[in-house]
Formats: C-alpha cells, sequence, structure tokens
C-alpha cells in the first residue's frame, strides 16, 4: 500500500469511526428522546399566595377555565382561600391583604371546582366540616358538619363534584363513608358505609360517582346523581390494596392503589362504561418496590404515576399511559431526577392531550424542591421541570401531600408548602 493509498485509507477509517460515533449519538438521543429536563423557564416565577403572619400549610389548587382556586389551612388560625378570576395574574383578596377565612381551624383541606361551584371540605374535631361558594369564590356559606348524624371520629376526607352535585368521602372509626348533595351543598344525604377499611376516596364524572377504600370490597357506584347505588366487585379482584385513589371522566373511571409490602406493587383498574364492568391489571411489573400510585384521567387516555425505593437516592417518578381506556398500557417511564430522592406524586392533572404530574424532590437531606413532568401529547414524550427556586424551597411530603397541581387547556397551576409555613405559587407551560 502505498503512502498516499494508507493515508486515504486511514482517512476513510476516521470517517467511519466518527459516522460511526454519530450514528450512536443519534441512536441514544432517539431512544432518550421521550424524556428531558429543563430548569423552569416556562414557568412564573413563584409567588407568596398565603402572604400572612400564620403558619400557612397543606395547599389545594382548583380551577375552573380561567379561575384558580387556592384553599389551605392555618391550623387553629382557621382554613383560608383565595381565587383569581385570571389564571393567577391577579387574586381575590388581593396579595397584599389578608386571605379570606373560610372556616374554623382544621386541618388537610380538600376542593373541588365545578362551573361557579366552589366546595371545600376539611376534619375538625372528629367532624368533616364542609363550605361551598356558587360565586367562583366570592363567598362562602357558613361552614358546617356533614358528618354529625353518625357517631365516631371523622378524618381524612375527599370530594368530588360536577356542578351542584358534590359528593364527599370520609373515613369514621369503624369504616367508609359518602355523602352527597345534589343542591350545591345546601343540603346532604345520610352517611352511606361502603367499606369496614379506610382510605376513603371519591371519583365523579357527571351523575356518576365512584367510591373505594383500602381492602377488597369493590367501588360502590352511582350513575344517577346518588339516587341510587350499587356495589361492583366484577373484574376487580382484590381491589383495592393500600392507599387507593379513583377518577372518572365521562363513562371512564380510573382507580389504583399500592400492595404495601417489601416489594410492593402498584395495580390499576379501569372501566369503560361507567362501572358496569372493570379490568384489573399490574402496572409495576418492570419496577420493583413500587408505592404510592396517583391516577390521572381524560377521556379514556389515562395515567397512574408512582415513586420507586421510598426515602433513597434511588428512588425514581414512574409513569405509565393508555391511550385506550385501560386495554393496554406503556411501559413504565422514569420521569424524575435520577439519583434524587424523588418522593410520591402530588397530582396528575391532564386536560386534552395536556398532561403534568407533580411531587418533590430532594437535593441534600434538608433541601427539597417541587418538580413537574409535562406532556402535550397524552404522554408520548415528556419534559421535566424544576418549579422552585431557592428562595421558594419546597418540604418533603409528611405522609399527606404538601403540593397539588392544576391543569386548564395546556397550563399548569401548582402549590406548594415552604419550609417557613407559607403557599407558593406558579403556574406555566412545561
Amino acid at each position: 500500500m502505498s503512502s498516499t493509498e494508507a493515508t486515504s485509507y486511514s482517512q476513510k477509517r476516521m470517517f467511519l469511526i466518527i459516522a460511526s460515533l454519530f450514528a450512536i449519538l443519534l441512536l441514544a438521543s432517539t431512544l432518550s428522546s421521550s424524556i428531558s429536563f429543563a430548569q423552569s423557564q416556562s414557568f412564573a416565577t413563584p409567588i407568596n399566595v398565603s402572604n400572612d403572619s400564620g403558619a400557612a400549610i397543606y395547599p389545594w389548587v382548583s380551577t375552573s377555565g380561567s379561575n384558580v382556586y387556592v384553599v389551605w389551612t392555618e391550623s387553629s388560625g382557621g382554613i383560608m382561600f383565595r381565587a383569581s378570576p385570571n389564571g393567577g395574574v391577579s387574586w381575590n383578596p388581593p396579595l397584599t391583604s389578608a386571605p379570606l377565612k373560610i372556616g374554623p381551624g382544621g386541618s388537610f383541606p380538600i376542593m373541588t371546582a365545578s362551573g361557579s361551584y366552589v366546595y371545600v371540605v376539611w376534619a375538625d374535631g372528629g367532624k368533616i366540616l364542609f363550605t361551598a361558594s356558587s360565586n367562583n369564590g366570592s363567598s362562602f356559606s357558613a361552614a358546617k358538619s356533614i358528618s354529625s348524624s353518625i357517631n365516631g371520629t371523622a378524618i381524612t376526607p375527599f370530594d368530588g363534584s360536577s356542578g351542584p352535585n358534590v359528593y364527599v368521602s370520609f373515613v369514621l372509626d369503624n369504616g367508609s363513608y359518602v355523602t352527597y348533595s345534589n343542591n350545591g351543598g345546601a343540603t346532604f344525604s345520610t352517611p352511606i358505609q361502603f367499606s369496614h377499611d379506610h382510605e376513603a376516596q371519591i371519583g365523579v364524572a357527571g351523575s356518576d360517582a365512584y367510591a373505594f377504600s383500602d381492602g377488597s370490597g369493590g367501588v360502590l357506584t352511582t350513575t344517577n346523581a346518588g339516587a341510587s347505588w350499587k356495589k361492583e366487585t366484577k373484574g376487580i379482584g382484590g381491589c383495592c390494596g393500600s392507599e387507593p385513589w379513583i377518577f372518572a371522566s365521562g363513562s371512564n373511571v380510573l382507580g389504583a392503589w399500592e400492595l404495601k409490602t417489601n416489594q410492593s406493587k402498584v395495580y390499576a383498574i379501569t372501566s369503560t362504561n361507567s362501572g358496569a364492568s372493570w379490568k384489573k391489571t399490574l402496572l409495576s411489573t418492570t419496577t420493583p418496590d413500587a408505592w404510592a400510585p396517583m391516577p390521572g384521567i381524560v377521556g379514556n387516555t389515562m395515567y397512574v404515576a408512582w415513586r420507586t425505593n421510598p426515602g433513597t437516592v434511588e428512588s425514581q417518578e414512574y409513569i405509565s399511559v393508555s391511550t385506550n381506556g385501560g386495554s393496554t398500557w406503556s411501559s413504565p417511564l422514569a420521569i424524575g431526577f435520577a439519583g434524587k430522592d424523588n418522593e410520591w406524586p402530588f397530582t396528575v392533572a391532564a386536560s386534552g392531550d395536556n398532561v403534568y404530574v407533580m411531587w418533590d424532590y430532594a437535593t441534600t437531606a434538608t433541601t427539597w424542591y417541587a418538580a413537574t413532568a409535562y406532556s402535550s401529547n397524552s404522554g408520548a414524550s415528556w419534559t421535566t421541570s424544576t418549579l422552585s427556586t431557592s428562595s421558594t424551597q419546597a418540604v418533603r411530603e409528611q405522609d399527606i401531600a404538601t403540593g397539588a397541581a392544576a391543569i386548564s387547556g395546556s397550563t399548569g397551576y401548582f402549590v406548594w408548602q415552604g419550609p417557613s409555613s407559607q403557599i407558593y405559587f406558579t403556574s406555566g407551560t412545561g
């Protein structure tokens, strides 16, 4: 081989090596294109939405169109509330004024909004308290107990609504109950016991509502706004483990739970016919030690997020998606921060093809940040972002959510509790 030929061969070989490396990098880029990371450029600078001298904790956020609502508790100081009519641009009461006190002291307020209605429930003194607004949060009814007709200590309420129909699930000493109102919360039914276990949850869509809890008791279902109820067990088999959640959209229903063992698994149940029949699916087949599932649903597109290896830097946030009403599910996709302590998902908020998953994660043992993963294409690809800043850090979940997300169109709205017991808010598109 001549020196010219040798040089030519060497150049060709180098070209092939470079081309091969480029192909490998391109393949790696293609394989990892389903998840990317951002630094919150698309989200507004967080604001202190509580902004008072009280110790503000356990926030919740809901939306109805351009109206955004934030509620939290200041323990003995009361249940506090602010509303924004324009997606968080301005607030009522203004941030320069004290928030609106909508109820006496209590713990863990949960809120739902539908149309011009806003409903808030919480636990206080062994009773479940309730208040409602029919004018987009401008004013609220006097707080009242909706659990007083039965004896026992009532805790951990959850609510769901569709216009004037509002449903509340809660736990009493001897099990789980549901009560409902068809007149905007003016009056409520006698609470119905549907389980002897705890962790009562409710899902609502139109005149349909679904209640379930820990254990294997099936799903209590109404398709006529509470006029009649029946227990559904067909196809469920062993429902509903521990820490269950259930949500509905149209005639589609999605529930999920964990097994709470040393190698916990995450299961889902789905229905496309308003709970007449169900399908059960093991989702965490490739992610052992899976915990704290949180479902989200819009139409027949369903999402379940969970975390693995809790409390360690090996923890990860995963999402599995079904676009056909639960007939098939995607393989679990990691959407969290590798090498960080990713905590359990607070919320999965979905609208159209848009969906947000929110959780918090640690950069050190005592430094926590709020995070979200966003998809604009029904979960085909995701972008993960940090929401909080060094001055608006988050606190670790405390076996109950210390943050929440809501969605309107493609815009996500996020609240979280800070270390100084103030509530932070941001919004934007991932």
